[in-house]
């Protein structure tokens, strides 16, 4: 037990950190996942994979333990894979990121 209240612990200082440093940010961009988006094959075969799970969500996970919103929009193709571009913020950045979504999407 004392190992679940010390990781607690732990993830609370972590987030504290990291929400201090975004708060004087407007957006954070960033890669919506590391890599191209695997084929429905590849994607098939290793989902339950936590390791290859982690590739997917490294860059999302922040939004969703900091409680942010965040967006991902397609950014273009790499090999003929597309891939996407995630804008993260504090609350109510949520007009400033759909500003610049369209920004994206219509360049």
């Amino acid at each position: 037990m004392d190992d679940v209240v010390a990781a607690r612990a732990g993830r609370r200082a972590f987030l504290a950190a990291l929400r201090d440093e975004l708060i004087t940010c407007d957006v954070v961009a960033s890669p919506t996942i590391l890599c191209p988006a695997p084929l429905v094959e590849e994607w098939a075969q290793n989902w339950t994979n936590l390791g290859y799970m982690a590739t997917y969500s490294s860059l999302t996970c922040a939004a969703n333990l900091l409680g942010w919103p965040a967006l991902s929009v397609p950014a273009g193709f790499v090999d003929g894979v597309p891939v996407g571009l995630q804008l993260m913020g504090p609350p109510n950045s949520e007009p400033l990121q759909l500003s610049l979504a369209e920004r994206v999407i219509n360049s």
